[in-house]
Formats: C-alpha cells, structure tokens, sequence
C-alpha cells in the first residue's frame, strides 16, 4: 500500500537550493576565468596513460544500457522473495536505473538549448576553441557540433555512483574515485571544459538524490 503521508524534508530542499545557486556561482567563475587557461593547457601536455583516460570514458553507454536493463530485471523480480534477503536490492536498483536515465534524457536537452563550442574539434570539423578560438554559446542550436555543456559523461557517472554510495556505502570509495577519475579524464583528454563538469556532476548528483527522495516519500521508506 503506498503512503503519501511523509512530510517533505524541508532541510533537503534547502540544501538543494543552496547547492544549485553554489553551482551556478562556480560555472560562472569556471566560465570566466578557468575554462579557457584549462583548456590551452591541457593541450600543450602530453600525458603518458591517455590511453587508458580514452578507454575508461567509453564506459557512459554501457552504463547507460545497465540502466535499461536494471528496469527490465526490476519489474521482472516484482514478485520474487529470494530478494528478500537484501532489502535494498530493489529500491537500489530502481534508484540506480531511474537516476542514470532521467539525468541523461535532461543533459541532452540542454546540451540541444546551450548549444556551447567543445574545446577540441570532434565532430564533422566542427568549431573549437582549440582550433579556431570559438568560445561561446549557440542557443537552441541543436547540433552535436555544439554539445559541450554541459558534460553528458560526468551526468551519468554522477547519476550511476551516488545511488551505489548510497546503497552500498562499504565501497563509497571506489565510486567516489571513479567520480573523480573520469572528471579528471574529461578535463585531461581536452573532451570537455570545467564548467561542463561541474554542472553535469551537479544534474547527475541531484538527479539521484532527488530520484531517491522520491521513492522513498512515495513508498513511506
């Protein structure tokens, strides 16, 4: 039977709030002063394991797959008691699927609204800074040529990790690092400027959180 009578965590929205206007505080500063210096000088250095950077930022659609299949399997064991055992095995899978494919669908409207330059040439030549010194926005362009903000890689590592910290809080550390390994692979390889992962970690975290909140106001948990 669900119960809808949880009060809202006034605290929690708050804390939101006061997130939302810190991140919006940071892009700016990041906008300004940062993304550019970064950007210039990440090009002139050469490290010796971008290799293994490139690969480990192929995971986002195989992460992204896991999160379709997560549904899937959800629905599926609906019914099953062997689960019983790990009472957070289906709510945290519900979490942790919901969150990755919520935060993906948002980040690739905005990256269609912002229409921002990438920081290298990637796609169809397109303009970068790195190139031909664009640096901008393009509103509503809706080409991949001007998909840089904000970073789709660090929004579905963000949306995937928070709810595994949450639900399996023995191995935070592990999430926590490859948090901040592919934020450090997306800034070293030139694949997207600081301001792109400050905001697509804050949709992926916040995406998470409140998908959680959530479930766990709908359901009385």
């Amino acid at each position: 039977m669900i119960n809808n009578t949880k009060k809202p965590n006034l605290n929690f929205y708050k804390i939101l709030l006061i997130s939302f206007i810190a991140t919006i505080l940071l892009v700016t500063f990041s906008y300004y002063f940062l993304d550019k210096p970064i950007a210039f000088f990440v090009n002139r250095i050469q490290l010796p394991f971008n290799y293994l950077l490139i690969l480990f930022t192929n995971i986002k659609p195989y992460i992204y797959v896991s999160s379709l299949i997560g549904i899937m399997v959800y629905f599926f064991i609906q019914q099953e008691t062997a689960f019983l055992k790990f009472p957070n095995f289906k709510p945290g899978l519900l979490v942790y699927s919901l969150s990755i494919i919520i935060a993906n669908a948002f980040t690739d409207a905005l990256k269609h609204d912002c229409g921002r330059d990438w920081p290298k040439t990637w796609y169809h030549h397109n303009l970068s800074l790195i190139h031909d010194h664009a640096y901008g926005f393009h509103w509503f362009h809706g080409s991949q040529a001007y998909s840089s903000f904000p970073s789709g890689h660090m929004t579905v590592i963000c949306a995937a990790m928070i709810p595994l910290i949450i639900f399996l809080p023995k191995l935070r550390w592990l999430w926590i690092f490859i948090i901040l390994f592919m934020a450090f692979a997306l800034l070293f390889l030139d694949y997207h400027f600081l301001s792109d992962i400050i905001t697509g970690s804050f949709i992926g975290t916040v995406t998470a959180l409140c998908t959680k909140r959530t479930i766990d106001v709908t359901f009385g948990v």
